[in-house]
């Protein structure tokens, strides 16, 4: 059937915008401008971010409709063993310092981004810029200082606003056809307090305020019903009550272990890479040197109770490793599976019981059926979600999510983070997914959000990505 086609779109990024207080926000009458342009006009959808569940990899699926492990970047800190092991330059990463600068190199450059598609695109603090010409870059200039300032003095409320600002100054010329804008303030006061306080609220009430006063200047540019509104997340976060030192935890097993800021350790085994603080990369030098993988026969032979000794530990939820004889080996407390991909499909192999406490399942599964038998569980899409990170080299050999309340960073990490994201809990991956067309019920992948704007904007959809238009 024929849909209409909007001349632009508006995406809005809530940063760390949980699914749930989303949905309670709009039932207690605290998101009227929301519900009223967006969700009254269209659908809101359960949405599945990529894996890990953090700002930077998890903007992706909206920039370039592919995963994370897809696209080359497994995490906010990363490292690359091949050139790790043969001395070239940028063997790690982290986005959370000057490296920022390299985010647009470092993912895969086939991928055609919003920026590279539309001819007319607008970007407010969002670190993905690839294709975008420098002048639509408006916030390049006052994102570094603004976020340093809200950083040390948590004024993120003045970052959310000069967002805003920004958006409506340019929303007056309509000379864009693609606007895309970060709102970071829910993250930021998540990260100090928990996912439920006031300052939390009042950010969520605040983007209400930015879309009412955006309409407002699309209707007097008779430009309201020739907009498309996508309203989205990246991920949730879960409050967190400890904090597990895991490089300590390495070093007193004899596996000496490389974090951020202390990349340059003398004679290291390992390496520690966390996103989020709940989801933790772990690479280990082997016989075969740092270019080689690390495979699970592997380190039970330097170590054959490294991997249990971390399951004992409470702040420990699930652990993801590759295996010699193929695929990915999961295992918790629960128990234990292989999860791989074969022939465009997914094959899940239960090895005892199942380590997510799904129950039975199927042992071969579309991409689909991965996401609707699990959307209703404390994890939902794990399993595809773990085969598309070990998609890229730059994984870890071992991949670490914590159990909720529990977060991996216990140093250099200032100020102190009471809330945590980046793993594979149902509250840090489930997010809003709203669009001003209605296209369906959900659930959905935020992969799926990059070709359902493409189709809305009448413009054709890459071959070769990962989400699939919701219309």
């Amino acid at each position: 059937m024929p849909h209409k086609t909007y001349e632009r779109c508006i995406i809005l990024l809530l940063d760390g915008a949980r699914l749930d207080v989303f949905r309670r926000l709009l039932r207690e009458g605290l998101l009227p401008n929301i519900q009223e342009h967006v969700v009254a006009r269209g659908s809101l959808l359960e949405g599945v971010t990529t894996f890990p569940s953090t700002t930077g990899p998890a903007y992706l699926p909206f920039l370039t409709g592919c995963y994370a492990g897809t696209v080359g970047v497994p995490g906010i800190r990363w490292l690359d063993k091949q050139r790790l092991g043969s001395g070239k330059p940028g063997w790690r990463r982290s986005y959370m310092g000057y490296e920022a600068a390299h985010f647009n190199r470092d993912f895969d450059s086939s991928r055609p981004t919003l920026f590279e598609i539309f001819e007319r695109p607008l970007n407010i603090f969002n670190l993905v810029t690839r294709g975008l010409p420098r002048r639509a870059n408006v916030s390049r200039y006052t994102r570094p200082p603004l976020y340093g300032l809200a950083h040390f003095t948590e004024l993120w409320h003045l970052v959310d606003r000069a967002a805003g600002w920004h958006l409506l100054r340019a929303l007056k010329s309509l000379r864009h056809n693609c606007y895309f804008a970060v709102l970071p303030a829910i993250d930021a006061f998540s990260h100090r307090s928990h996912p439920f306080e006031t300052r939390v609220i009042r950010s969520y009430v605040w983007a209400d305020h930015l879309v009412g006063q955006a309409a407002e200047v699309l209707a007097q540019k008779r430009a309201l019903e020739s907009t498309l509104w996508v309203l989205v997340s990246d991920h949730g976060l879960t409050t967190t009550h400890t904090h597990f030192d895991l490089v300590n935890f390495l070093d007193r097993r004899g596996f000496k272990a490389l974090d951020y800021p202390r990349v340059f350790r003398r004679n290291p085994r390992a390496a520690v890479m966390i996103s989020g603080n709940a989801m933790a990369n772990v690479y280990f030098k082997n016989s075969r040197g740092w270019h080689a993988p690390t495979y699970r026969q592997d380190l039970d032979r330097e170590d054959d109770g490294l991997l249990l000794g971390l399951l004992e530990r409470p702040e420990v939820d699930i652990l993801a490793i590759r295996d010699y004889r193929g695929g990915v080996h999961v295992m918790s407390r629960r128990g234990a599976a292989n999860v791989a991909e074969k022939d465009g499909r997914i094959r899940y192999t239960q090895l005892a019981e199942d380590p997510f406490g799904y129950g039975p399942m199927p042992e071969s599964l579309s991409w689909d059926e991965a996401l609707h038998l699990t959307a209703d569980t404390d994890y939902p899409d794990a399993p595809a979600q773990i085969v598309q990170l070990f998609r890229t080299s730059r994984v870890g050999d071992l991949v670490i999510s914590a159990a909720k309340g529990y977060d991996l960073r216990a140093n250099f990490e200032w100020p102190e983070h009471k809330a945590s994201h980046g793993a594979l809990l149902r509250e840090q991956m489930c997010v809003p997914l709203a669009f001003s067309h209605p296209v369906g019920s959900g659930p959905a992948r935020t992969a799926d959000v990059f070709p359902t704007i493409l189709e809305l904007m009448g413009r054709r959809i890459p071959e070769g990505i990962d989400g699939k238009s919701l219309l």
